[in-house]
């Protein structure tokens, strides 16, 4: 248990206590504001800002004008958006918040979905990066000074900066100023759409080379669930899913047909690839109490179709997914960081 306890919980504690010694031992390094951000300053990417702004200007200077016809769209979303959250707080206190900060290695507040340590801090890296990286950029096609960048810690957050001249930025033509807000919102929401597409044509590619055979069990919702003498006490993560009842389900979509006539409170049988059987009880989704539950967080099992080398799948199956499974969090957090980020543009 002490184990599962330190794997599940453990490192996270200790990466983000490690973060904390390290910037109090080189405090004189950092800059602080507000006494909870942690500013570190460097000149690494300057040059090459420099040169990708310098030698493009006017190719920089119209994404940075689409960026902006792009940030009062999302703008006006985000606005919207946030009307909705305060409805649903007022209305529906019962749903989970549609804000919510995101840590790596930590649980999403009211959510089922975490985001993983190692995966999640290199995908906020990459998605923070270009994100600032776009800010200096654009500033620098515009033919702004770029004082600094560097790395910033603000409380738990992990992040980056890139620190434009702010004078020249004041006195600069209203557009400019919008071109350089705008840019590291809108590269974020380009991000998103390149990854997109990497999805889309992977998965094409990927149906003719192997097939959905199982469903894995990889979390469960309530993590009390879980414990001994509870609903879910005889499952583990890792185990596979291959029948509830007399359905077979090879994939989400039939785990979902699986229960489609099922209610709250009725017992179903859940069969592993392994013969062994499990009995549980459905419970209501939290969303709607009409529905039926799980409590589980599954993935499908895949496996290379007859014909196929097995062996090379098998050796490639386990860096690929999780290459996969790294684009998946940049997409996720690119839209996410992109959306918030356009909320201020028109201040």
């Amino acid at each position: 248990m002490f184990w599962d306890w330190f794997w599940e919980y453990g490192i996270v504690i200790l990466f983000y206590v490690g973060v904390v010694a390290l910037i109090y031992f080189n405090r004189s390094k950092f800059h602080f504001e507000n006494k909870i951000i942690a500013m570190y300053r460097t000149k690494i990417g300057l040059k090459l800002m420099d040169s990708i702004g310098g030698k493009h200007p006017r190719l920089i200077q119209f994404l940075g004008i689409l960026g902006i016809y792009f940030g009062f769209l999302g703008m006006l979303f985000m606005v919207l958006f946030m009307g909705l959250g305060l409805y649903l707080m007022v209305f529906r206190p019962d749903l989970p918040a549609l804000f919510a900060p995101v840590l790596p290695g930590i649980q999403i507040p009211g959510s089922p979905v975490k985001l993983p340590l190692i995966e999640g801090l290199i995908a906020l890296f990459v998605v923070v990066v270009i994100h600032e990286f776009s800010h200096g950029v654009v500033s620098r096609a515009y033919n702004f000074k770029i004082k600094s960048s560097g790395f910033v810690m603000m409380g738990p957050l992990p992040g980056a900066f890139v620190e434009p001249d702010e004078k020249q930025l004041k006195k600069a033509p209203k557009k400019a100023q919008l071109s350089v807000f705008a840019a590291g919102p809108f590269s974020n929401i380009l991000l998103f759409g390149v990854i997109l597409g990497i999805y889309i044509l992977g998965l094409a590619g990927a149906s003719g080379i192997y097939e959905p055979t199982g469903i894995v069990i990889a979390g469960f919702v309530n993590e009390s669930d879980s414990l001994y003498g509870a609903r879910l006490s005889e499952l583990s993560i890792g185990e596979i899913i291959t029948k509830i009842d007399e359905y077979d389900v090879k994939s989400i979509y039939d785990v979902r047909d699986a229960l489609s006539e099922k209610n709250p409170g009725d017992e179903v049988d859940l069969i592993q690839d392994n013969g062994s059987l499990t009995k549980i009880t459905l419970t209501s989704d939290p969303n709607n109490s009409s529905i039926p539950y799980l409590g589980l967080m599954l993935d499908s099992r895949v496996e290379p179709k007859d014909g196929l080398n097995k062996a090379f799948f098998s050796f490639i199956k386990t860096p690929l997914f999780w290459i996969f499974n790294v684009l998946y969090w940049i997409w996720v957090l690119s839209l996410g960081i992109g959306i918030v980020n356009l909320l201020p543009l028109g201040l």
